[in-house]
C-alpha cells in the first residue's frame, strides 16, 4: 500500500482557483472521490481534507469563504457528510514560486491556469506531470 493510501489527511491544492461557488464546485468533487476510495479500501472513517485554494494576490478569497457555511450546510443535508473532516484555506500567491514546503502537497488540481502558463515549456512540464501521476498508480 502506497504512503498516500494510509495517511488520514490528504492536502490538496487547488491551483488558479476562481472566486465564487465554482470553487467550492472542486471541494465538493474532492469529498466524493474520497468517499469513494474510503469505501473501496474497506475504511470506516472518511480521510480529512485541507483544501488549499491558490489565486494571484487580486483574488477575491472573502467571497469564497462567504460561501463556505452554505456549503457545507448543503452537503451535509444531501449527504449527512460532518463538517468537520474538510478545512478550507487560502494560500495567495504566484505558482511561478514556491506555494508550498517540499512533499507537503499530495495532490495538486488546476481546471483553468495551467493554459496561462508562458515561462514553461508546456509539453516538458506535461511528460512530467503524466509520469509522476502514472508513478502514483504503480506504487
Amino acid at each position: 500500500m502506497s504512503k498516500i493510501t494510509s495517511e488520514s489527511c490528504w492536502k490538496v491544492a487547488d491551483l488558479g482557483c476562481s472566486s465564487g461557488p465554482n470553487s467550492l464546485l472542486f471541494v465538493s468533487n474532492m469529498l466524493s472521490i474520497m468517499d469513494n476510495v474510503s469505501l473501496s479500501l474497506n475504511q470506516r472513517t472518511p480521510r480529512v481534507l485541507q483544501i488549499y485554494l491558490n489565486d494571484l494576490f487580486g483574488n477575491d478569497f472573502n467571497t469564497n469563504f462567504k460561501l463556505i457555511p452554505d456549503f457545507f450546510q448543503r452537503r451535509h443535508q444531501e449527504k449527512n457528510d460532518s463538517q468537520g473532516r474538510c478545512f478550507i484555506h487560502a494560500t495567495p500567491g504566484n505558482f511561478y514560486g514556491r506555494l508550498f514546503p517540499d512533499d507537503y502537497i499530495h495532490f495538486f488540481h488546476s481546471s483553468y491556469s495551467l493554459h496561462f502558463i508562458s515561462q514553461v515549456n508546456c509539453t516538458k512540464l506535461i511528460k512530467h506531470f503524466l509520469s509522476l501521476c502514472y508513478g502514483c498508480l504503480l506504487t
